[in-house]
């Protein structure tokens, strides 16, 4: 036991415990572990299961096989439907959506990322929101291709007196 315990406990210096305090010290300390147990851990309990199911799922992405991956990805969302837990199956439904894209990553051998993709699309929209008065969709392209190709643009395209 640890001195500065014994010492919150109002049981005196440790030299001078007799076995009948170590007794009550350890029955105490057992107490507090119950306690800290049943109000701090015991509400998370039913969290273990997803947090099992989320952590075995990042070994996916540790295979640079696609067969391999595949295979695992086949096992485990089969044992996650059986999970009976509803955010699991859920996330199960759209990884199988999406099954043919994520093993696509994996036959490019992990080289290419949506991110590429995912920035054009926010350009597209970026300038097709400043681009509201258009009225032709052939202003609209050259927009797009100036801003995305990084072309000149004019000064102006009116005079002003």
């Amino acid at each position: 036991m640890s001195g500065r315990l014994i010492n919150a406990l109002g049981l005196g210096e440790p030299t001078n415990l007799n076995i009948t305090d170590f007794v009550e010290v350890c029955k105490l300390t057992a107490n507090l572990r119950y306690i800290v147990y049943r109000n701090l851990l015991t509400p998370y309990v039913g969290l273990l299961p997803l947090i099992f199911y989320k952590e075995s799922f990042q070994a996916f992405w540790a295979y640079t096989s696609p067969y391999w991956a595949e295979l695992f990805l086949r096992k485990w969302c089969g044992r996650a439907m059986r999970s009976q837990l509803a955010p699991i199956k859920k996330f199960v439904k759209t990884v199988r959506n999406h099954q043919s894209l994520m093993m696509s990553w994996f036959k490019a051998n992990k080289q290419y990322s949506s991110g590429t993709v995912e920035e054009l699309n926010r350009i597209v929209n970026l300038v097709t929101r400043k681009a509201f008065g258009f009225r032709e969709h052939a202003t609209l392209k050259i927009a797009l291709f100036h801003t995305m190709g990084k072309l000149p643009e004019p000064k102006s395209t009116h005079r002003f007196f």
